[in-house]
């Protein structure tokens, strides 16, 4: 036994540690903390009792010291440990995603992970839950130009959280400015997207908007979508 290990094993304890020995259903790592402490009570050296436990000699020295200062009960449990690392916090998250939306530096194509690390300070394991979380594949997107408005991020929480939680009785009305080009498939991780923004001309588009809103009008009762499309496709139909 090593220098400054002292083991007395009572009655009650070597008959609590049998017991544990001797159930099926007890963990593996209990049965040979117990086989320790109990071939020590026997007199056993260190050699003898790595043989019955199958375990390292450290191994056997540590939890003897454990029993010698916890009994049985520090052999049931195990000690705390220090908590893990903090979550990241939420604001470097959102420019996480905010990165991988824009532009890549330099003439690269596409953010990599070693790249955002770099450019945020955070991990390369970090990065990847982080795209991993949101959905991001950077380098499954072609090309992609994100709106410049500060507030972007907490606008499209709240834009997803309004779709996935709707309220009683709702109903969602949007305008796009954005012309998709390629293919979409949501439901797989396949993904070919370009976004382009169509010119805006100012007071041009704002009444050509709500030419749109008087012809829908017009064609709200009693019209389908055919109907809708044929006006809009004719040149005559202020649409």
């Amino acid at each position: 036994m090593r220098e400054g290990i002292s083991i007395e094993v009572s009655a009650a304890d070597r008959q609590r540690l049998a017991a544990v020995e001797a159930d099926r259903n007890s963990p593996q790592k209990h049965v040979w903390r117990a086989r320790i402490i109990l071939a020590t009570a026997e007199g056993c050296g260190t050699a003898e009792i790595m043989r019955r436990a199958g375990v390292s000699k450290p191994c056997v020295w540590r939890w003897q010291e454990r029993f010698m200062r916890e009994g049985v009960s520090g052999l049931l449990r195990e000690k705390t440990r220090k908590p893990g690392l903090p979550p990241l916090p939420s604001a470097l998250v959102d420019r996480v995603v905010e990165l991988t939306l824009g532009e890549p530096p330099g003439e690269a194509t596409h953010w990599t992970g070693r790249a955002m690390a770099a450019a945020t300070g955070v991990s390369l394991r970090s990065v990847q839950r982080i795209w991993a979380a949101h959905g991001l594949q950077p380098h499954r997107v072609r090309c992609f130009k994100l709106s410049q408005d500060p507030a972007f991020a907490a606008k499209l929480r709240d834009v997803v959280g309004l779709y996935l939680d709707p309220p009683a009785h709702s109903l969602v009305l949007s305008v796009s400015i954005w012309r998709i080009d390629g293919f979409v498939d949501w439901g797989s991780k396949a993904q070919s997207l370009i976004i382009q923004p169509f010119p805006r001309t100012g007071t041009a588009a704002f009444a050509r908007a709500l030419c749109s809103v008087a012809c829908l009008k017009r064609w709200w009762r009693g019209a389908c979508g055919q109907d809708w499309l044929a006006a809009k496709a004719s040149p005559s139909t202020p649409v």
